[in-house]
């Protein structure tokens, strides 16, 4: 006679092991990014579209109230477009391999997002756990406000556990065509070969939609290695190849100015030894996208962001900290 119990208990085994893995185990990897496989959102949405996976994400970012996707093979392939408060951990999985969700806004509970209210804007300070870029762990505490006003970002380890935690901070509101001018203090020119430190746009989908100024050695160690880039991607993912300018700076001191200029037609960058207030003193560095990437130029706006981070995760070679001063922040409308 066959036992029922034990059947069933096969049955049961051999769909579970059917499944993707995304379902069976009931996680959804995210492995650092906005978006992930084989997930999908309740309810909220707000439109959809006919187009390629890969394009969903800008789809979202550059549609008005929409805060998260989700993409399937219905009809061709549909991008569905999303709206309201959302968190990656409101996402479920499902049992479609093809399928793929993702986050442009994602919200947390007011309690756990910490701010500061600093250049006339609020800014949030993220806290985050073995997430990109690196992948590196953030923490909220390595950014702060000094009684002179000045803005802090630190690169810390710490004495007791020996972990490394990185700093991030991005604005409230969105920014759109405009002048963005950074006064910063520190010797960046001396950077170890696996610190970061970044100044930018940044809409939510990687490889799009963002205007970049680095400083980074990107892990080279020979002497000659660039250490400065200024790099724009397209408005949209697949239309063309972001453009990016790299070169070697050695400072006179440890201030410099740094800004770029955003607008229809071309991001034009410059940087300069000393805190300037004119663009065309003392001259560090200048870039501006060729006249082949104004067809794709960036045109949505996005949130400002500001970190200082570990090369693929991997701390200072030499083992010392890092500390980045903003003495102030401003922005132009265009």
């Amino acid at each position: 006679m066959i036992n029922i119990l034990s059947l069933c208990t096969l049955i049961i085994v051999i769909v579970i092991n059917s499944l993707p893995a995304t379902l069976a185990s009931g996680v959804i990897n995210w492995n650092g990014n906005n978006w992930a496989m084989s997930c999908d959102f309740y309810e909220n949405d707000l439109s959809n579209a006919q187009i390629a996976g890969e394009a969903c994400g800008g789809k979202c970012a550059e549609t008005q109230e929409c805060t998260h996707f989700a993409w399937t093979q219905w009809n061709g392939g549909t991008c569905w477009m999303k709206k309201g408060s959302v968190s990656k951990a409101d996402a479920f999985p499902t049992n479609d391999p093809n399928m793929v969700c993702g986050v442009i806004y994602e919200s947390q509970p007011s309690n756990a997002e910490k701010s500061i209210h600093w250049a006339g804007y609020q800014w949030f300070l993220r806290d985050d756990k073995n997430s990109g870029p690196g992948p590196n762990n953030w923490d909220s505490n390595n950014v702060w406000i000094d009684s002179n006003n000045k803005l802090h970002l630190k690169l810390r380890r710490s004495p007791t556990t020996g972990e490394w935690t990185c700093a991030e901070l991005y604005t409230d509101v969105k920014f759109s065509f405009g002048t963005f001018r950074w006064f910063v203090e520190g010797p960046i020119d001396k950077f170890d070969t696996n610190v970061v430190f970044g100044l930018f746009t940044y809409g939510g989908v990687d490889g799009t939609n963002e205007i970049d100024i680095e400083v980074a050695k990107w892990g080279r160690t020979e002497p000659e290695a660039s250490n400065f880039f200024c790099t724009v991607y397209p408005h949209s993912l697949g239309v063309a190849k972001q453009v990016s300018s790299g070169t070697r700076i050695s400072l006179q001191g440890t201030y410099t100015t740094h800004q770029f200029t955003w607008t229809f037609n071309n991001v034009q960058f410059q940087s300069q030894h000393g805190f300037q207030s004119s663009p065309n003193q003392n001259i560090l560095y200048s870039y501006q996208t060729p006249v082949t990437f104004t067809s794709v130029m960036p045109y949505i706006s996005a949130p400002l962001h500001m970190n200082l981070w570990a090369f693929q995760g991997k701390p200072p070679t030499n083992g010392q900290e890092v500390e980045i001063i903003i003495h102030d922040f401003k922005y132009i409308k265009a």
